[in-house]
C-alpha cells in the first residue's frame, strides 16, 4: 500500500482470480468464491463482484480485504509473469504471479490445435475458438467452435477418459469448414486415453500415444 504496508496471504493458492474470455472473472478468496465480470479498455482494468459463497473462513484470513481491494482496482500491467493490479487513488497495488494447474478438475483450456483423424495434428481455422472446461463435478463442456458441448468425464492418474458429448444443434457457415472442425475436435477429444499437463500447456493423447488435443491454460492471474 501507499503508506508502505503489505499483506501476504500464508498460502497464495487460496487467493486467486481468473479472468474468464467472456467478461466474467472467477475469484478464490480464501474459503470463498466469488463470481464478478471486468471490463478492459487500454491498460485500465474495472472488476465488479456479485454473488459469494459464505463460508466462515479462519481467524485471520485475507478473504474479505482481498475482495474489496479487487473492487477498487483501476489499471494493470505486467511486470514479468507477474500481473500487477493497481488501486485507485494511487493508494497501492495487488501483485499476482501465474497458477499453473495441477490436475484437471476445476481447470479451464483454449483449443491450440486438434487431430482431424487423418492422422495430423492441425490448428484451429483462423477467427474460429473452442474452449475446453473440465468441471470439479465430472462434467466436461465448452464451445466447440458452432455449438456447446457437455458430457461426463473420468481422470485418475494421468488417464482421461470421455464419455458421450451432447451439444446444440445449430449449423454455422462461416468461415468454411467451421463445422468440419466441430466434428473433428468432439471426435478427438472422445477418443483421450491420458493427458500431460507441462506448465500451461495440455496435451491430450489416445491409447496408441497419439496426440488428440493441444490446449493452452485460461491465464489464473492474468487479464486476455
Amino acid at each position: 500500500m501507499n503508506d508502505g504496508s503489505s499483506k501476504t496471504p500464508s498460502d497464495p493458492n487460496q487467493y486467486l482470480i481468473e479472468f474468464l474470455a467472456n467478461g466474467h472473472v472467477a475469484v478464490q478468496a480464501d474459503c470463498n468464491r466469488v463470481a464478478g465480470t471486468y471490463t478492459v479498455s487500454g491498460n485500465h482494468l474495472a472488476i465488479t463482484l456479485g454473488p459469494s459463497t459464505l463460508a466462515a473462513c479462519p481467524h485471520g484470513s485475507l478473504g474479505d480485504e482481498f475482495v474489496k481491494q479487487l473492487g477498487n482496482i483501476s489499471s494493470y500491467f505486467f511486470k514479468g509473469d507477474n500481473l500487477i493490479l493497481e488501486i485507485k487513488m494511487d493508494s497501492g497495488s495487488m501483485i499476482f504471479a501465474p497458477s499453473a494447474p495441477a490436475g484437471l478438475p476445476g481447470t479451464s483450456w483454449e483449443v491450440i490445435s486438434y487431430n482431424n483423424g487423418r492422422e495430423a495434428v492441425v490448428s484451429l481455422l483462423i477467427g474460429t475458438d473452442i474452449s475446453l472446461n473440465f468441471g470439479t463435478d465430472g462434467q466436461v463442456s465448452g464451445n466447440a467452435g458452432c455449438n456447446t458441448y457437455s458430457g461426463g468425464y473420468q481422470t485418475g492418474g494421468k488417464e482421461l477418459k470421455v464419455g458421450i458429448l451432447a451439444g446444440t444443434r445449430m449449423f454455422c457457415v462461416k468461415p468454411a469448414g467451421v463445422m468440419d472442425q466441430e466434428k473433428q475436435y468432439l471426435a478427438a477429444l472422445q477418443s483421450a486415453a491420458t493427458f500431460e499437463i507441462a506448465g500451461d500447456t495440455l496435451t491430450i493423447r489416445d491409447a496408441s500415444g497419439a496426440m488428440q488435443v493441444l490446449a493452452a491454460a485460461v491465464v489464473v492471474g492474468g487479464v486476455p
